[in-house]
Formats: C-alpha cells, sequence, structure tokens
C-alpha cells in the first residue's frame, strides 16, 4: 500500500464483511502445460498468467503474502484526506483494510469499501486475451497431480463454484484440505506422532481436533472471542469455557475430585448446577465478596507479580494519608512528591518553595519573594488604575527592598554582573565608588557598562559631579541627553531646541521616509586637512559608468513600482564594490549613492574630451579658465592634529572608572 489514513468513527455507517482467508499458496501459469506453485491449501490461493515465471519468481511472492487476509467491509461517508486513493490503507470502524472502491458523490464525504471476490471481479474485470483465457479456463472444473523429490499432490478444483480438495503426502505427513461452496475450510493432518483435523467456516469461527498417544484435546473458537475446549488425557479430563466479557468457568476431573470454578467480572454472580438423576442443586456466587475481602481485612491486602488495571468505574482511595475523591481530587497528608510533573495544572490556594536563604510562594495570583525574614517584593498582574481595561505584568518591591536589577553572566562559575540598576535606598556604604563619586542615590535608575562608569538616568537637578561620563536628566526648563561637558543633546529649554552632535561617530542611520531637508544639503566631510596622498585620478570612469545597470522593478513591501533603480548585487559584481555597503550582521545590500558621484564627474569630463576631438576642437585650454587649483602645503603631522581636535569623545580617565556591580551568583 501506498499510504495509511485514519477515519476511526468519523463516519456514518460501517459494516465488517469478515475477512478472507489467510493467503498459503501462490500459483503462476506459464503456459498450458506447465504451472508453478507453492504453499499449501490452508488458506487463500493466488493464481495469475506470467510465460516468464520461475519457481524462484513464485517462492519470492509467497514469502510476501503468506498470512495476508482480505478484509471485506463497507464504510458511509468517511472523513478522509482527498488525497486517499484506491490501493492505499484505512483504518476505520476498528478494522484496517485497503481502499478497493471509492463511491463519491462530490459532498466531501466518500463512502469506501473492500468487497469480496465476486465483486471485485466485477469493479476490476481481467483486459488482456491472455487473462480472458485463464479466466475461462480457471472457470471450469480441473485436476492436477504434482510430483516432486519431497512430496506428491493432488488436487480437484472449481473456482467457479468455490469449490476444491487436495492431498499432499510428505516425507513424514500426509494432508488433506476440502473446500465447500460457502467457503467452509477442512483440514487433516496426519503425522507419526498426531492427528490433527480442522474446520473453519467463512464466518471465522473455527474447531480444531488434536490427537497424540497420551492426550485427545477440542477446541472451538468463535470470530468474537468465545473459546471452549476440553483436553482428556489417561489421568485428567478438563474443559474451559471463556466469553468475550472474560468470564470463565472450568471443569477439572480427574479420578479422585471434580473440580469446578467460575471467574468473572467483579460485583456479578455465578452459578454452579449438579444435576443428579433429574434432581438440580443450584449454587449462586456473589462476586461482590471480592471487593469485601479488601475491607475485613485489617492488616493489608499485597499484590505482587503484575498490575492492577481499572478499566471502568471510578477509582477512589479514602485511606488516612492519601485521599482520591471521586472527582479526581487527591489530597496527601505531609506527602513528599518526587519526579516531574508534566503537562498537568497544578492549583491550590498557595505554592511554596525554599532554599536555606530565599523563599517564594505563589499566593493570591502574584509571586511572593523573600530572603531570608525580609519580604523583597511581588511578581504579578495588575490593571491600570483609571482604565480597568489595560492589564498588565508588574514587579512590586517593598519597603525593605534595597535594589532591582536585571544581570548576567558570562558562565555557570561566575557571578552575575549588573547591566540595569535601580537603587531604592542609598548605597554608597557597601559599595565602592569611583575618585569624586559619592555613591548610588536612592530612587535612581543607572544603566550598567560591565567595565566602566554607570550611566545613571534621573529626573531632578543637574549634577555633574555625580555624573561624570553621562546621563539623562531634566534641569530646569530642558531635557539633557549628556556624554561629557562638551557634548549635549538639549531639549526644550524656553520653547529652543540645541543639538551638538558627536561628530566622527561612523554608524549607519537607516530611514524608511523621505528627508526634508528644508532647503539645507547633506555634508560630506572633504577637507583638504584630512586627506593625504592626494593626486589627480587616473581611472577610468567612463567604464566604470557604462558597467552600471538600470532595472524597472516593483518594491516587495509595499508593491510600489520604481520605473528605474539600481540593484546592489550587480553593482558589486559588475561596477565597483564599494559602491555597496553590506550590513556585518545581516547582510543587507545597501547603495552608496554619494560614492558615485566623483565618478560621475569624471565620466562626463571624458565625454566632454571625446565631444572635443570630434568636433575637432584643440584640447589646449582656453586662456581664460581659471588656473588649476593645487594641494596646500600642510605637513602630515599637523593634519594628524586636526583629525585628533575633531574626535568627539576623549579617552576615558582610567582612575575614574566605575567598577561593576557584582552579585553573587
Amino acid at each position: 500500500m501506498s499510504d495509511k489514513f485514519y477515519v476511526g468513527l468519523d463516519l456514518t455507517g460501517f459494516e465488517n464483511n469478515g475477512v478472507q482467508r489467510p493467503v498459503s499458496r501462490v500459483t503462476l501459469r506459464v503456459d498450458e502445460e506447465r504451472v508453478l506453485t507453492a504453499g499449501d491449501d490452508s488458506g487463500f490461493e493466488l493464481a495469475a498468467d506470467c510465460p516468464h515465471a520461475t519457481q524462484a519468481m513464485v517462492n519470492s511472492i509467497l514469502a510476501r503474502v503468506r498470512g495476508f487476509q482480505y478484509q471485506m467491509y463497507e464504510a458511509s461517508d468517511i472523513n478522509i484526506d482527498p488525497a486517499a486513493e484506491l490501493g492505499d490503507g484505512i483504518t476505520a470502524g476498528g478494522v484496517y483494510a485497503v481502499i478497493a472502491r471509492v463511491d463519491d458523490d462530490g459532498s466531501g464525504f466518500p463512502s469506501a469499501s473492500a468487497p469480496g471476490e465476486a465483486e471485485l471481479e466485477d469493479e476490476y474485470p481481467s483486459g488482456g486475451p491472455m487473462t480472458q483465457e485463464f479466466n475461462r479456463k480457471i472457470a471450469e472444473t480441473r485436476s492436477r497431480i504434482t510430483k516432486t523429490a519431497e512430496e506428491i499432490r493432488l488436487e480437484v478444483e472449481n473456482e467457479m463454484q468455490g469449490l476444491s480438495a487436495s492431498f499432499s503426502v510428505q516425507l513424514g505427513s500426509i494432508t488433506s484440505r476440502v473446500q465447500g461452496v460457502e467457503g467452509n475450510v477442512s483440514t487433516l493432518t496426519q503425522t507419526a506422532s498426531s492427528l490433527q483435523s480442522q474446520i473453519t467456516a467463512a464466518n471465522g469461527n473455527i474447531s480444531t481436533l488434536t490427537q497424540t498417544a497420551s492426550s485427545l484435546q477440542s477446541q472451538i473458537t468463535t470470530a468474537n472471542g468465545n473459546i471452549s475446549s476440553i483436553t482428556q488425557t489417561v489421568s485428567s479430563i478438563s474443559s474451559s469455557v471463556k466469553n468475550l466479557e472474560g468470564e470463565v468457568s472450568n471443569i477439572q476431573q480427574s479420578a479422585n475430585k471434580i473440580s469446578l470454578s467460575v471467574t468473572g467480572g467483579l460485583g456479578s454472580t455465578a452459578s454452579i448446577i449438579l444435576d443428579v438423576n433429574g434432581n438440580k442443586q443450584t449454587e449462586d456466587l456473589d462476586l461482590s465478596n471480592v471487593r469485601q475481602s479488601f475491607a475485613n481485612d485489617n492488616s493489608a491486602v499485597t499484590i505482587s507479580g503484575g498490575k492492577v488495571t481499572f478499566n471502568s468505574g471510578t477509582f477512589v482511595v479514602n485511606s488516612s494519608n492519601l485521599k482520591v475523591t471521586e472527582n479526581g481530587t487527591i489530597a496527601a497528608t505531609n506527602g513528599n512528591f518526587s519526579g516531574t510533573i508534566t503537562g498537568s495544572t497544578i492549583r491550590g490556594s498557595s505554592l511554596y518553595s525554599e532554599t536555606s536563604a530565599t523563599s517564594m510562594s505563589i499566593t493570591g495570583g502574584r509571586m511572593q519573594l523573600m530572603y531570608g525574614n525580609t519580604l523583597v517584593g511581588y511578581i504579578g498582574t495588575n490593571y491600570w488604575k483609571k482604565d480597568a481595561s489595560k492589564k498588565g505584568l508588574v514587579f512590586d518591591m517593598e519597603q525593605d527592598g534595597g535594589f532591582m536589577t536585571w544581570a548576567r553572566r558570562g558562565d555557570s562559575s561566575s557571578n552575575y554582573t549588573v547591566k540595569l540598576f535601580y537603587a531604592a535606598k542609598e548605597l554608597s556604604s557597601n559599595l565602592e565608588s569611583p575618585s569624586g563619586y559619592s555613591g548610588y542615590v536612592a530612587d535612581r535608575l543607572y544603566f550598567g557598562c560591565q567595565s566602566h562608569a554607570l550611566y545613571p538616568m534621573h529626573f531632578g537637578p543637574a549634577d555633574d559631579t555625580k555624573f561624570p561620563y553621562g546621563s539623562i536628566y531634566y534641569s530646569n526648563t530642558a531635557f539633557i541627553i549628556e556624554a561629557n561637558s562638551q557634548k549635549k543633546i538639549i531639549l526644550g529649554s524656553a520653547g529652543t531646541t540645541c543639538i551638538d552632535l558627536f561628530q566622527n561617530q561612523w554608524k549607519l542611520v537607516q530611514c524608511y521616509n523621505d528627508i526634508d531637508m528644508s532647503k539645507n544639503s547633506i555634508l560630506n566631510t572633504s577637507d583638504e586637512r584630512l586627506k593625504t596622498n592626494i593626486e589627480p585620478s587616473g581611472a577610468d570612469a567612463l567604464s566604470i559608468i557604462n558597467s552600471i545597470r538600470t532595472y524597472s522593478f516593483d518594491w516587495v513591501e509595499n508593491g510600489e513600482h520604481e520605473e528605474m533603480g539600481f540593484i546592489a548585487q550587480q553593482l558589486e559584481a559588475e561596477a565597483r564594490a564599494d559602491f555597496v555597503s553590506i550590513n556585518e550582521h545581516d547582510g543587507h545590500y545597501s547603495t552608496r549613492e554619494m560614492k558615485m558621484i566623483p565618478y560621475l564627474v569624471k565620466a562626463v569630463q571624458q565625454l566632454s574630451e571625446a565631444v572635443k576631438e570630434l568636433r575637432g576642437e584643440t584640447a589646449v585650454r582656453r586662456s581664460a579658465k581659471k588656473e588649476q587649483w593645487v594641494p596646500g602645503s600642510y605637513t602630515l603631522e599637523e593634519k594628524s592634529a586636526y583629525a585628533e581636535a575633531l574626535r568627539p569623545n576623549p579617552p576615558v580617565d582610567a582612575s575614574r572608572e566605575q567598577p561593576p556591580i557584582i552579585i553573587p551568583g
């Protein structure tokens, strides 16, 4: 089968029509004179024409299909994957079978079935002349005698009527088999030590009789699981009857005793009837007494060597230390749990966990955190006071809490280094302070920076002595972001905005909207004093510009069409790599169009010279043209000093570095 599909009970109707006998023989007809076969006649035979068949082929096919039983069924209005097709496997109505026929009315819920042999022949009629001739042949009664070194076999069959009989003689055994019209099969197997007969009905019922020199055993099994058996030896006779519900009765007879036993479901009753010359004595047994034995035994009841299974009903435990109620509630007195609870919901008034120094409890929908006997705070949820529809996650610090922090450690053996720090109380006495720094002021928020100074964020009067390396604060009417005393961003100040941005901070700025310069320009540093090795360019700018290709395209994000534009990957591959910027973090390509401007200027100059030559003009510059600019006479030392003076951040004074805040791991 190609695929398997599960339907279960997702259907409107299902009929289990039983199973065919297991495949036990494969026969391939080479021609009218030669037939190759393998297997026995205990089950169903697969037969077909195959002009190129060999005995090895027959043996191989039998090894693959031996024991396979064709399950017949009809399933109505099944909910199955539309990809299912003929030949696939299906599990429906408690059975697994093959999809041999599909009836689909277009509703999306087809019917599937595996019909009997006759219906299959109508569904899949033979098409070729060889197959048709073979079908005509097998419709007739035929007999066959097969002789090999291992076996002499006689067969008579009529497949149209479903009748067959066979007789096989092998070294050490004789086997006979007869099949009737209704599919009933009887077999008789004889060896030197035993004689066994078996009758199998089409509905799945089986009766077996086995005889040896020392015993005689018979057994009848129905398709639904009922079993009866009788075993006779020279010293005893035993019989047993078992039904589908698991109820069993046994009779054991020997020369000196007769033993009767009945086993039924818990709470049921069983009867033992003794009939002597028409006088009947009935004994009814209430099996519910089995349950009472647990209550009457005040010591203990031990079950070993297996498992106890409760298939139905309610499991209740009402002991002094463990209680399990009818609704599934479990209550343990001073019990210790070990193991892992997976995929479960734990409900209760409180959950508690502690170590030698810390404790945590979940009570009233929030987590309470304590260090020793000090209540530090809570983690939970709350709502906005003026708008109860707005809910949020809250971290609440109690009055005894000293600080709140977000920290990280590099490995499992190190302590935690603070990254963000809130001082609820003055913390100058127990923490190291840098030179000129008085400590950590209460009710302030600090940013940690591993080995450098803490960068505070606070609101109140500006205090440059306490925050020498940078701060964000409010002063008078202005909001100030300060890196040092020379570099500030000041917002406000009587309605004006003063911005002193850091120069030479080569950072990438990404804008997803147009930039309105308000008649101003984007400045690009080009001072001679910042450059050296200045010479006229000899680059062939025209050829580089000619290698740039333009494209029309649509943006993926908004579908906006561009009639003409660049592709960064093409610029990198065919023009110049420095026309492209590649983000080192995510590999994103961008164009550096300012880089193209000098090449465009040089290309225009090259074209201008070419036009002059075509016109026959002299290449001599006109006398009215301005004198050519030449580089100045700045020394390399002067240029280096000028570039250094433009740096925004002077080196940090190591003596003023703030050691990181360390929290024990």
